[in-house]
């Protein structure tokens, strides 16, 4: 991005539009009606925050974790505090190389989200209004911002807390304006700005609205060639305007490469690289009913936790909330007859009346998931549609365009007054319900329960904390899954739909499941049975319950309880294996199939064996298997760190190094200095080779994904830079 971020602003502005330094009223005007909106949550007072679920439960932990990181001289590529160690960087939803990010850098926690959002819904009435001066004039132009920014889609994803939904889906203008622009009439400046703008809608973070934004510009392409077919070639026309189309796709992808190839990789090897179940993806489908909350919507009732009546489909209201007044829905009817009229009488179409309601049917259709076969063609035909959850978020698209048509109808307007008034109709409107979801509340660690966070933060950090609950228990008020990394505190779980899959994998071993559990918890792992031994092998020295658990009556004096209190009873594991040991026990198998089936069925305990499949293995050496299991030697923590671990090993015999540290592409090992093999062990953990003696052992993070990603991003930007340049010249 370097190269394009260096634009000077003036260019810029002249190449998008010039118009708009002849127009500042509006844009400041948009920034006063959203400053209002959102009022005091604007700048909360100490020790308060604005309020959003998901903000609440993992966006408040990560940023802290990413900027305490950096702050410490560390960047966080891993986070071994969740799901027993995961990339962090590589989640798209961390968005660590989203330019807008820097705010949490340069602010306090609470105010810089405050200050993200606001910033994020000018920039999508902004954005709606620059794309909307190019066919219509200044009042109807803000009508269409105000609809799109004011929308309850924004206000209720405050509420949510999808952070990264929201960073992405004001870009949706941009994006739409720039690359249809570039369509239409190409220009090497307008091709430049189309693929600046959906690289950072990319680097935003949410992947489902960049593809749905991309659906909504084919789709227009795929029209456009058609309206034009009798005015040009044809074929050439369609191939010339298509090739640009993919330019600016790959072109994008390739200048946000930096982000896009490490998170490639870690959704390759997430639970979701299989795709969801259609019963998970098509969740959270529109039906006919569901469609009078565009008209009444809190028909299902009430949403607020404070007072919760939500008897409507799942979900949850959330997700199926994308309100935007009436009055765009009656100009949309308005619209709708008077094309068909014009349609009737003068036998032909106007070209955007046709694309608008094109791409509403489209994305009403693509809404209406299992309701409608369209969704379940394109869930077959299409693997990225099988990542995703809830296709009622097709209907962002929507929002979008009937923001656009409210621009276009009221530009048809003439008497000023009337546009006067369904702009004050709009505010007015939007305004009522967007204010029931924009409220302030305590800091998330508010509620986290000192005593049991201060002691867990005291105790040794080379073990690890089950978290004995799932997503809806009530104990999360007093540890949240996400705040462990907050606390610096190794735990086994996590709240995350990105759960690498042969540790959750492992989880369902442990468990004694054949059966995969991802149709049920695609955002959690299932609940460790405490008595498996397998639970020891995982490094778990405490397990933490409700104040129903009733562990210490387990036999074998297995658990001893630490604390009890009004919400959770914290046990102590008796039996807690070391994270690093070592085995000379090795079982090496023609399959990853075997290796599980020896988990499985033959309670193949790997505290004690470890177990390969042999196409795994490169420079296998065997250990000696004469050896007492009793008497292999020692191994010593010295340092663990989040990219780092320093050991001290004293081997009685050639053995292996066992762990239970997650393998993943990237961690690398030295052996007193030299380069060794890492090994994929007991189907989702690392394992060395170490020969009888003292050696120092060192585990590094060296992702060369993000240098190969960084290159490719640099050297675009490059590229375009001089593109740039040239053409000014």
């Amino acid at each position: 991005m370097t190269g394009l971020l260096s634009f000077r602003y003036g260019k810029m502005s002249s190449i998008m539009d010039n118009k708009m330094k002849n127009n500042i009223l509006p844009v400041f005007f948009i920034g006063i009606v959203i400053m209002l909106l959102f009022g005091n949550t604007l700048l909360p007072k100490a020790n308060t925050i604005i309020y959003g679920s998901d903000l609440s439960d993992q966006f408040y932990f990560w940023k802290s974790y990413f900027i305490g990181s950096l702050k410490n001289g560390i960047v966080p590529f891993w986070n071994p505090y969740s799901f027993s160690g995961t990339p962090f960087l590589a989640h798209p939803s961390t968005a660590a190389f989203y330019p807008f990010n820097l705010v949490f850098l340069l602010l306090p926690l609470s105010f810089a989200f405050s200050v993200f959002l606001y910033s994020h819904l000018v920039l999508a009435g902004v954005g709606m209004y620059w794309y909307m001066r190019k066919k219509s004039d200044e009042l109807s132009s803000l009508i269409a911002s105000l609809v799109f920014s004011l929308s309850g889609f924004f206000a209720v994803r405050i509420y949510a807390g999808h952070i990264d939904i929201i960073s992405t889906a004001v870009w949706i203008p941009w994006v739409f304006g720039s690359v249809t622009h570039t369509i239409e009439n190409f220009n090497k400046q307008r091709f430049l700005i189309a693929v600046f703008f959906t690289a950072l809608q990319i680097l935003a973070g949410y992947q489902a609205i960049v593809i749905f934004t991309w659906e909504l510009t084919g789709l227009f392409l795929i029209l456009h060639i058609f309206f034009q077919y009798k005015k040009e070639q044809k074929i050439i026309y369609s191939m010339k305007k298509a090739a640009i189309y993919i330019a600016i796709i790959i072109t994008s992808y390739c200048l946000s490469a930096i982000q896009i190839l490490p998170t490639m990789e870690f959704v390759g090897r997430s639970i979701r690289f299989q795709g969801l179940p259609y019963d998970a993806a098509s969740w959270g489908s529109y039906n006919l009913d569901t469609f009078k909350l565009f008209f009444f919507p809190f028909a299902y009732g009430s949403p607020f936790w404070d007072n919760y009546s939500y008897k409507g489909p799942g979900p949850n209201y959330l997700e199926l909330a994308y309100f935007t007044g009436r009055v765009p829905i009656l100009l949309f009817g308005f619209y709708l007859i008077s094309q068909l009229t014009y349609l009737f009488r003068r036998k032909k179409i106007e070209k955007t009346y046709f694309f608008s309601l094109a791409a509403l049917l489209f994305f009403a259709f693509m809404a209406s998931g299992n309701n409608f076969p369209l969704h379940k063609i394109l869930f077959d035909l299409i693997p990225a549609y099988r990542l995703f959850r809830f296709p009622s978020q097709h209907l962002i698209i929507e929002v979008f365009l009937l923001a656009l048509v409210s621009g276009i109808i009221a530009s048809k307007i003439k008497l000023i007054l009337v546009k006067v008034m369904i702009l004050i109709l709009i505010i007015v409107e939007l305004f009522g319900y967007d204010k029931k979801f924009i409220k302030l509340a305590n800091l998330p660690i508010a509620s986290t329960d000192k005593t049991l966070t201060d002691f867990l933060k005291t105790t040794d950090k080379n073990v690890r904390v089950l978290p004995h609950f799932n997503v809806t228990a009530a104990l999360r008020s007093a540890f949240d899954f996400e705040s462990a990394s907050y606390y610096r505190i190794p735990t086994t779980s996590g709240y995350n739909p990105l759960i690498l899959y042969n540790y959750y994998h492992f989880i369902d071993l442990v468990n004694k499941s054949s059966i995969s559990s991802i149709p049920f918890l695609n955002v959690e792992i299932p609940l460790i049975n405490p008595m498996s031994p397998l639970l020891d092998f995982l490094n778990i020295r405490y397990v933490l319950t409700d104040n129903r658990g009733n562990l210490e009556e387990y036999p074998s004096g297995k658990y001893k309880i630490v604390t009890a209190r009004e919400k959770y009873k914290l046990y102590e594991n008796m039996q807690v294996t070391s994270r690093f040991f070592l085995v000379n026990d090795v079982q090496v198998y023609k399959s990853a199939k075997e290796v599980e089936d020896q988990i499985l069925f033959q309670n193949a305990d790997p505290s004690k064996v470890i177990l390969f499949n042999e196409n795994d293995l490169n420079n296998f050496s065997p250990p000696d298997s004469a050896c007492p299991q009793n008497d292999l030697g020692q191994v010593k923590i010295v340092d663990y760190a989040a990219n780092k671990i320093d050991l001290e090993v004293n081997t009685t015999c050639n053995s292996f190094l066992s762990s239970s540290e997650v393998f993943y592409p990237g961690w690398k090992v030295r052996l007193d200095g030299q380069a060794s093999d890492i090994y994929l062990s007991n189907t989702a953990f690392r394992s060395i080779y170490v020969p009888k003696g003292k050696h120092k052992v060192e585990f590094y993070y060296f992702p060369l994904i993000y240098y190969l990603g960084g290159g490719i991003t640099l050297i675009t930007s490059l590229i375009l830079g001089i593109y740039f340049r040239k053409n000014e010249e």
